[in-house]
């Protein structure tokens, strides 16, 4: 007998009551908590990590990234619980990531024995890995957009992922780890995935909803949509 889930929907409202937002002046980037301090100023997107370090250290909040455009040569790591990063919408708020080796975002983190990360929502943005296809340089500079390891209550919704390399993976990571950390409650909804595929494994409740594929991946070797190669899904479902 499968597991209902249920799914609540959201009002698509911004901004929510945020802990910190981050905002950029185009040259400068900025991170302020609600009562207006200054939590970061840099010329990096430095202020996006320090701002989910900021939340994560009190336990968990919210992130508000305003509209705008984040160019980023590292990955934002997000562990820890109860942290949610939002923006102002598809092509509104727009990370772009320029690692030749990392994704935008990394939601937990592999080689792990355990759940590191748990009840963590990421929704309202887009997510470019700037990857084109150039035969004599098939890597390119374009890695990925997001990788989640060992995470548990993980919400990715409304999110457009554009033009990676690797695929957006949501897997328990490489190392074994003898059945402890399967990641549970997983839900990919209403995202839109632009020549980018979608690797899931290792899950139990999972659901994938409403979601967009255009084309797949434009690197030749990692063409399919959805790979499903990476163990056994329990009490899930895909519409």
């Amino acid at each position: 007998m499968p597991v209902i889930i249920e799914v609540v929907t959201r009002k698509k409202v911004f901004p929510h009551t945020y802990d910190v937002m981050v905002y950029t002046d185009g040259s400068s980037y900025y991170a302020r908590d609600s009562k207006g301090n200054t939590i970061c100023q840099d010329s990096t997107t430095a202020c996006i990590q320090e701002s989910v370090d900021y939340v994560r250290d009190r336990g968990g909040g919210k992130i508000y990234i305003k509209r705008g455009v984040y160019r980023t040569n590292r990955y934002i790591n997000i562990r820890g619980e109860n942290i949610e990063l939002y923006g102002d919408g598809m092509e509104r708020t727009v990370i772009e990531n320029y690692s030749t080796l990392d994704p935008a975002i990394y939601v937990g983190w592999d080689h792990q024995t355990s759940i590191i990360a748990k009840n963590i929502y990421i929704h309202d943005l887009t997510i470019d890995a700037k990857y084109t296809y150039d035969p004599s340089n098939p890597i390119g500079n374009g890695n990925s957009t997001l990788w989640a390891y060992y995470v548990s209550d993980l919400i990715l919704e409304r999110i457009e992922h554009k033009n990676a390399y690797w695929r957006t993976t949501i897997t328990p990571g490489s190392e074994g780890c003898n059945g402890q950390c399967i990641q549970e409650n997983i839900i990919i909804r209403e995202n839109v995935f632009r020549g980018v595929a979608l690797t899931v494994g290792g899950i139990r409740n999972l659901v994938l909803e409403n979601n967009i594929f255009h084309g797949s991946s434009t690197s030749p070797g990692y063409n399919t949509m959805v790979d499903f190669s990476f163990g056994e899904y329990q009490d899930s479902y895909i519409y």
